[in-house]
């Protein structure tokens, strides 16, 4: 697998790219050859190497073991890993990574069930025993020392000689987390019984005073080592900034409010990364895509245009089109990256959606229930609610409308704090508000009174409904 390849599954996978040495522990893992130690800093990502091995496991699953234990010695951060693990197998399908690690199990697994089995062992908290009913399907242990090592002794609660012999494991111990007679344990039993074994190890206080910022790591090259450490220098600057910042902010406050200074109006916010993609896609480019597959041809354009985009291979497949095989004919001069989208998507009946920085490309109902359904979180104080709706209709690329008739509505002050949720049921909270209701037409949420909602909703015709949502996956 190449590194473009591994960059763009990662993203998909974490949210993050990936920094230098997680592509280095990548090759180790690819090649078979698991290193003893990694020794990274505190804040670059130690948690990312379950994903790291998840990518590794599903193109060279002869060289990567089934399993991952992942030990530390506290249960919150138990818990923050267990909480990280659950994010990366919710976006297999994103990735591209479920249909791999799901010819891996020996065992039929339902279509809701993921083919990534997770267990957390620590106190207060019973094996859900995933990871022992399959041996073939990959899964990720997160666990206290205690609990982990009284498995590896056949001597853990409900442990029986099989469950605690599981062949092609990888245990990973956090060093950062391990105390001093919990890593006298780990020496002891690191050679009974013989499994890959991986130390991540972060420094201490002592060490970082003695060494100041150079992080030494057998993965890293010199230049990589360099970039690693510009990145630490760079984040604790940022921090410092950050604390200064908001010192100075509460030393205004604080005079403004003695001297009964109004709050002054906040600046409007920057360019959102949906506004982004949407000004990308009215640049001007020249293609020749004859010849290529509709999969070489997306990449072969994501790469010419430096945007990012999906092929949803769930929604072209179920449209009976082999997304490998079937040939594009599509050769453009001078034209907007748009009627490009538009032109490739024509020949195949498919539609694009917006979502912040990535471009999907998929069949038309689920293009529009990703838009309207796309997670986001707001956070709107006395602000009108015309200007909420605008804002938010940038920073979604979707299509918020409100009544023209309503104009006094509009102008009444909402205040609401959402996290993560669908769009559609953030803007009918808004509209709930002031007293008025939203409606799905198409593409378009339009805000309205309560009585010509439920008038538009009665003339939609039978069947129009958008079919439940299918997640789309990055094409491989």
């Amino acid at each position: 697998m190449t590194y473009p390849n591994f960059e763009r599954t990662f993203k998909a996978l974490t949210g993050n790219k990936p920094f230098p040495w997680q592509k280095a522990l990548y090759q180790h893992f690819a090649s078979g050859n698991l290193p003893a130690l990694c020794n990274i800093s505190t804040g670059l990502g130690k948690t990312s190497l379950v994903a790291v091995w998840l990518i590794a496991l599903a193109h060279d699953p002869d060289k990567v073991p089934r399993h991952l234990v992942y030990v530390v010695n506290r249960r919150t951060v138990v818990d923050q890993t267990t909480d990280e693990v659950e994010k990366y197998r919710c976006n297999l399908q994103v990735a591209g990574l479920d249909g791999k690690l799901r010819e891996l199990c020996a065992i039929d697994l339902q279509n809701h069930d993921s083919p990534l089995a997770v267990s957390t062992l620590r106190g207060q908290f019973a094996d859900n025993r995933e990871w022992s009913a399959d041996p073939c399907r990959p899964a990720v242990i997160v666990g206290t020392v205690d609990m982990i090592g009284s498995r590896l002794l056949f001597c853990g609660d409900g442990c029986g000689f099989i469950e605690a012999a599981l062949i092609d494991m990888c245990y990973t111990v956090s060093w950062g987390y391990i105390t001093t007679i919990d890593k006298r344990w780990t020496h002891s039993s690191r050679g009974w019984p013989a499994r890959p074994y991986l130390d991540l190890r972060a420094y201490t206080r002592r060490a970082r005073r003695r060494t100041a910022v150079i992080i030494p790591c057998p993965l890293l090259s010199g230049r990589d080592s360099a970039t690693i450490q510009g990145v630490w220098i760079a984040r604790r600057i940022k921090a410092m900034l950050r604390i200064v910042i908001g010192l100075l902010i509460g030393l205004l406050s604080i005079t403004a409010l003695a001297h009964g200074v109004p709050k002054p109006e906040p600046r409007p916010p920057g360019e959102s990364p949906a506004e982004k993609t949407r000004k990308a896609l009215e640049q001007v480019h020249s293609v020749n895509l004859e010849g290529l597959t509709l999969t070489a041809a997306v990449h072969a354009l994501s790469e010419m245009t430096k945007v990012q985009l999906l092929l949803d291979r769930t929604a072209v497949t179920n449209r009976g089109i082999e997304p490998d095989e079937q040939p594009v004919t599509l050769k453009l001069s001078n034209v907007k990256l748009r009627s490009i989208l538009l032109a490739l998507c024509g020949q195949f009946n498919l539609s694009f959606v917006i979502e912040q920085d990535l471009i999907v490309l998929t069949d038309e109902p689920t293009a529009v229930e990703r838009q309207v359904r796309q997670r986001v979180s707001v956070d709107f104080d006395q602000v009108p609610l015309d200007k909420a709706l605008r804002q938010l209709g940038r920073e979604t690329a979707c299509n918020l409308v409100l009544d023209p008739r309503q104009a006094a509505k509009a102008k009444e002050p909402i205040s609401l704090t959402l996290e993560d949720v669908p769009l559609e049921v953030a803007v009918r909270l808004m509209a709930e508000l002031v007293g008025l209701r939203s409606v799905r037409l198409a593409n378009v949420l339009f805000v309205t009174t309560k009585e010509n909602a439920a008038e538009l909703r009665a003339e939609e015709p039978a069947g129009s409904a958008v079919p439940p949502f299918r997640p789309g996956i990055i094409f491989d």
